[in-house]
């Protein structure tokens, strides 16, 4: 970027994207994912869960959006991760076409968070950098 100055004045739009995009692909593999799944114990807690990532995952778009701090984007990490892992626990009951759709999108939705904090962290360090240089030029 040739002004990167510019990113103290604006919001991250694209962790923010990436994240709420995450956010979208999680609902369509949860939805797909409860009209297969037997009706047992496992879809209480596999609803629960969702509703956690959801709202967990709308926080921390939000305070990704705002450069808050680190902490934020390496939290959107690790909820791409825990949604990579995710693929190994969940019985889905879907098969052939419809399973290979499902884990597409799961791998999609883990990507988009991962990509979404990582790319995150790098511009909230390159801007923590520049307002300490700006502080430093205003003492």
């Amino acid at each position: 970027m040739k002004h990167k100055e510019r990113r103290i004045f604006q919001k991250n739009k694209i962790g923010f994207l990436l994240i709420l995009a995450f956010i979208i692909l999680n609902t369509v593999y949860s939805i797909y994912t409860l009209n297969s799944m037997e009706k047992d114990y496992f879809l209480g807690s596999f609803t629960m869960q969702t509703i956690l990532l959801l709202l967990f995952g709308f926080l921390t778009a939000v305070k990704v959006q705002n450069y808050t701090n680190t902490a934020w984007c390496l939290a959107a990490v690790v909820l791409g991760a825990y949604q990579a892992v995710r693929i190994l626990f969940v019985q889905t009951g879907a098969v052939g076409g419809q399973l290979a759709f499902l884990n597409i999108v799961l791998i999609l939705s883990a990507g988009f968070a991962i990509a979404g904090g990582v790319l995150s962290f790098i511009w909230t360090k390159e801007r923590q950098s520049i307002e300490k240089k700006m502080e430093q030029e205003n003492n």
